[in-house]
């Protein structure tokens, strides 16, 4: 029984599936690495974080998170953890279509 339960105890702390968001950048900071989605499509905001593994795309290349601004159209994958906050996995701007 004991190694029943001792099994069980290595477990995550997030959902298995990335979520997509996309909408307008309506409020970016740089120091907390944090930036407000405006989900267009459910109308709601979406506060996210992003990391040193976040990837960014601008015009379907590669670049750094330096082009992020307020009002800037963007698509996003995230991650929500139980515990903590979303952060972003890939943000990608400057296309009518999403990548």
């Amino acid at each position: 029984m004991i190694l029943l339960l001792a099994s069980c105890l290595n477990g995550w702390a997030h959902t298995p599936r990335t979520r997509q968001v996309s909408g307008i950048i309506q409020a970016f900071d740089v120091d907390k690495h944090t930036f407000v989605v405006n989900d267009t499509e459910h109308g709601k905001l979406v506060k996210l974080a992003w990391t040193t593994d976040t990837k960014f795309f601008q015009h379907q290349q590669a670049v750094d998170s330096t082009g992020l601004k307020a009002g800037l159209k963007v698509y996003v994958d995230y991650h929500a953890p139980f515990f903590g906050r979303p952060y972003a996995t890939k943000v990608a701007w400057g296309d009518d279509r999403q990548p």
